[in-house]
């Protein structure tokens, strides 16, 4: 059996997120390295398609391909307490709408806040593991996550990814 991309991606994120409460930060760095390796051939194949887009077009196009991935759906589970809900660009940004399950916001505030510091950590090293990433984030581009409790009414938090946060973890 072929394993798809996006379900290779949710069989093995979760286990990246979990192995992160014990995994050091170097440890993280190489299995997240190794997981997302992208080949010489794609980097610069992407190179080349982005080398004349401005970082709006960019943001636009990255919104595009990831919605895209969603496979037309208007809503789509990505976790047993999380769904993506929608993909949009603004400006240089590449936004990401989230709703949390009922399940999650039952947690204690310490349980959350435990889930939004490895979230914070996973989302880092996942995006700053890409080359094609750190090309795009060269351009100036960046990624705003937001995780809603009552979607689209309320976010209950934000989460980043950009070439500052990705400098400030050693990329």
């Amino acid at each position: 059996m072929r394993l798809t991309m996006k379900k290779k991606l949710f069989i093995i994120l979760p286990a990246l997120i979990l192995a992160g409460c014990v995994m050091s930060d170097a440890e993280r760095k190489t299995a997240y390295a190794d997981h997302y390796y992208q080949s010489p051939e794609y980097i610069a194949d992407y190179k080349q398609k982005i080398s004349t887009m401005s970082v709006n077009e960019l943001a636009v196009v990255g919104a595009q391909e990831d919605r895209a991935k969603m496979n037309g759906q208007s809503r789509m589970k990505i976790g047993d307490s999380l769904y993506i809900e929608n993909i949009e660009a603004k400006d240089n940004n590449v936004i990401y709408h989230y709703s949390l399950s009922p399940a999650w916001l039952k947690k204690s505030a310490s349980s959350q806040e435990k889930d939004q510091i490895n979230m914070q950590k996973d989302l880092t090293f996942r995006t700053c593991s890409l080359k094609t990433v750190q090309l795009a984030q060269e351009k100036g581009l960046a990624e705003i996550h937001q995780y809603y409790d009552d979607y689209p009414q309320h976010i209950l938090f934000t989460l980043h990814a950009n070439k500052a946060l990705c400098k400030e973890n050693g990329f």
